[in-house]
Protein backbone atom coordinates (compact mmCIF):
# COMPACT_ATOMS: atom_id res chain seq x y z
CA UNK A 1 0.00 0.00 0.00
CA UNK A 2 1.61 3.58 -0.70
CA UNK A 3 2.10 5.69 2.39
CA UNK A 4 0.03 9.19 1.17
CA UNK A 5 -0.26 12.52 3.20
CA UNK A 6 -3.66 13.34 1.10
CA UNK A 7 -6.66 13.74 3.07
CA UNK A 8 -9.81 10.61 2.59
CA UNK A 9 -12.34 12.40 0.29
CA UNK A 10 -15.71 13.53 2.33
CA UNK A 11 -17.76 12.29 -0.55
CA UNK A 12 -16.91 8.71 0.07
CA UNK A 13 -20.09 6.85 2.27
CA UNK A 14 -18.31 5.41 4.75
CA UNK A 15 -17.32 9.14 5.61
CA UNK A 16 -20.86 9.66 5.13
CA UNK A 17 -22.21 6.59 7.70
CA UNK A 18 -19.04 8.10 10.11
CA UNK A 19 -20.06 11.23 10.09
CA UNK A 20 -23.80 10.85 10.88
CA UNK A 21 -23.09 8.18 13.65
CA UNK A 22 -24.15 9.61 16.94
CA UNK A 23 -21.94 7.31 19.71
CA UNK A 24 -24.25 8.43 22.73
CA UNK A 25 -27.41 6.94 21.26
CA UNK A 26 -25.78 4.42 18.84
CA UNK A 27 -27.92 5.79 16.22
CA UNK A 28 -27.49 7.11 12.28
CA UNK A 29 -29.04 10.45 12.08
CA UNK A 30 -29.57 11.71 8.53
CA UNK A 31 -30.50 15.86 9.99
CA UNK A 32 -26.74 15.84 10.72
CA UNK A 33 -25.80 15.24 6.70
CA UNK A 34 -28.25 17.34 4.98
CA UNK A 35 -27.33 20.18 7.58
CA UNK A 36 -23.40 19.88 7.21
CA UNK A 37 -23.48 21.57 4.13
CA UNK A 38 -25.02 23.10 1.45
CA UNK A 39 -26.13 20.68 -1.32
CA UNK A 40 -26.40 17.67 0.91
CA UNK A 41 -29.75 15.94 -0.43
CA UNK A 42 -31.23 12.67 0.45
CA UNK A 43 -34.24 11.39 -2.18
CA UNK A 44 -36.82 8.93 -1.55
CA UNK A 45 -38.10 6.24 -4.29
CA UNK A 46 -40.50 4.09 -3.56
CA UNK A 47 -39.61 0.83 -5.58
CA UNK A 48 -42.68 -1.45 -5.00
CA UNK A 49 -45.87 -0.95 -4.07
CA UNK A 50 -47.25 -4.58 -3.37
CA UNK A 51 -49.22 -5.79 -0.26
CA UNK A 52 -45.63 -7.86 1.21
CA UNK A 53 -42.17 -6.67 0.47
CA UNK A 54 -42.74 -2.68 -0.01
CA UNK A 55 -39.57 -0.99 -0.70
CA UNK A 56 -37.91 2.47 -0.65
CA UNK A 57 -34.61 3.63 -1.79
CA UNK A 58 -32.76 6.00 -0.05
CA UNK A 59 -30.11 8.09 -2.54
CA UNK A 60 -27.55 10.26 -0.79
CA UNK A 61 -26.09 13.15 -2.95
CA UNK A 62 -23.67 15.74 -2.63
CA UNK A 63 -24.93 18.24 -5.25
CA UNK A 64 -25.11 16.36 -8.05
CA UNK A 65 -22.61 13.46 -7.35
CA UNK A 66 -24.32 9.93 -5.84
CA UNK A 67 -23.01 8.99 -2.49
CA UNK A 68 -24.70 5.84 -1.61
CA UNK A 69 -28.11 4.53 -1.49
CA UNK A 70 -29.55 2.25 1.57
CA UNK A 71 -32.76 -0.15 0.78
CA UNK A 72 -35.49 -0.65 2.96
CA UNK A 73 -38.04 -3.52 2.57
CA UNK A 74 -41.23 -3.58 4.74
CA UNK A 75 -42.62 -6.51 5.37
CA UNK A 76 -46.53 -5.12 4.42
CA UNK A 77 -48.32 -2.36 3.02
CA UNK A 78 -48.57 -0.03 6.49
CA UNK A 79 -44.43 0.31 6.40
CA UNK A 80 -44.66 -0.39 9.82
CA UNK A 81 -42.49 -3.66 10.55
CA UNK A 82 -38.83 -3.40 8.82
CA UNK A 83 -37.73 -6.61 6.92
CA UNK A 84 -34.67 -5.43 6.53
CA UNK A 85 -31.90 -2.41 5.57
CA UNK A 86 -29.44 -2.69 3.49
CA UNK A 87 -26.61 -0.31 2.07
CA UNK A 88 -26.75 -0.98 -1.91
CA UNK A 89 -24.54 1.35 -3.16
Amino acid sequence: MAVTTKPASSLSGDNILRNSYIEEIKSVQVGGFVASKVGHKITLTIQTTNVSNDTELYSYYDGSTLLMQIKIIYTNSTREIIQSVERVA
